[in-house]
């Protein structure tokens, strides 16, 4: 995708489980034509600090070089969805619940400096709706909203003349437009529901929290 982003620099890939996100990588960081960084949320404390203080990391959080020769590649997981204030010029994501989409959407062009910001979404997972991992049915759901709404595309259309053309064709998705193409949608069915946490109340929290001391 990177050569038909019209700020070729940085692109970012959002997958929905660690491993699929760490294969993808190790397959992109043979490539001698893009720069690849990993993402992902679970890391020690030592391994965060080593991470945040690599070079590439400390260039996508302050800005990415204008004279950058080799695209950024992020691969990512759902870290991505919140606390990352940095805006992507293109996204590859695996099909997951609308919620989801519209956080990883969120990421695309988040300064307004791009005068196109494309994003492809794959459905990776061909199995029964109830066991996608994650998302579940309601990513089965979100897939038949945009299958309904965007073209879709076999990976034998994936050549460059055919990923000129599908780009062109897509849905266009922006904050603006985003209210009129949900209307008369239940939002239910394409989320994963809210789970149940239990309120408890904080004389009950407070002793389970006591400790005493039994004399010997």
């Amino acid at each position: 995708m990177c050569r038909y982003l019209t700020h070729p620099l940085h692109a970012l890939r959002s997958h929905n489980t660690i491993h699929t996100a760490r294969t993808v990588h190790e397959q992109l960081r043979c490539r001698e034509d893009i720069d690849v960084l990993l993402l992902t949320g679970r890391s020690r404390d030592s391994d965060r600090e080593l991470l945040l203080n690599h070079p590439t990391v400390r260039e996508l959080l302050t800005g990415v070089r204008p004279d950058r020769v080799r695209p950024l590649v992020v691969v990512a997981t759902q870290t991505v969805e919140v606390g990352l204030d940095v805006p992507f010029a293109g996204l590859i994501t695996e099909n997951a619940s609308a919620a989801a989409l519209i956080q990883r959407l969120g990421r695309l062009d988040r300064t307004g400096d791009f005068d196109l910001a494309p994003a492809v979404v794959i459905r990776a997972f061909a199995g029964e709706p109830e066991d996608t991992p994650v998302y579940g049915t309601a990513a089965t759901a979100t897939w038949e909203w945009l299958a309904d709404h965007a073209p879709t595309h076999t990976p034998a259309d994936l050549t460059s003349d055919g990923l000129r053309e599908m780009l062109s064709e897509g849905l266009l998705f922006n904050p603006t437009a985003l209210p009129a193409l949900l209307e008369g949608t239940d939002p239910a069915g394409l989320n994963v529901p809210e789970p149940l946490i239990p309120v408890i109340d904080w004389r009950l929290l407070d002793s389970w929290a006591r400790r005493s001391l039994r004399s010997t």
